[in-house]
């Protein structure tokens, strides 16, 4: 009588049901695990929430600009200019290698200066900063043969 092929140990995952009704493991078959991929990510998602957080980032910036010029001045560039270099950092980046780890950076600063500023005048920054840090997340689960499709 033969015998299945058996797969060594460290490659071996879940059970599988045969034909016959008997468990994977019991009679040495295996099923490959899926591999660690965050669902629905894409080349196209990741750049559009990638636009999307820049884009956010930019228009908080400008709301902040023409609400608080008059009361704090020149005050109010350093409270936007921190997120605004951050954010310049990702569309500068564009879509190349380091893009990934140039959108962790950014969604970093964003969010980190929105809480140093003391959830006061940079709370706004919350939002544009989880949009990135949503990109960066995503885009760590495209392999780069991905990333060269269109």
């Amino acid at each position: 009588m033969a015998s299945e092929p058996t797969a060594p140990a460290h490659l071996a995952s879940e059970p599988t049901t045969s034909a016959r009704g008997t468990s994977g493991l019991a009679t040495g078959a295996y099923a490959p695990r899926a591999p660690a991929v965050a669902v629905g990510s894409s080349p196209r998602r990741v750049a559009l929430l990638r636009a999307v957080g820049v884009l956010a980032t930019a228009v908080v910036a400008v709301v902040l600009v023409v609400g608080w010029w008059e009361d704090s001045g020149t005050g109010t560039l350093l409270v936007v200019g921190v997120p605004l270099a951050a954010a310049a950092l990702v569309v500068l980046a564009g879509g190349g290698r380091a893009a990934n780890a140039v959108t962790w950076l950014a969604a970093v600063v964003v969010i980190g200066w929105a809480l140093v500023t003391g959830l006061g005048a940079g709370f706004w920054f919350i939002v544009p900063g989880a949009l990135l840090l949503t990109a960066a997340v995503d885009g760590a689960g495209i392999s780069p043969a991905d990333r060269a499709r269109p």
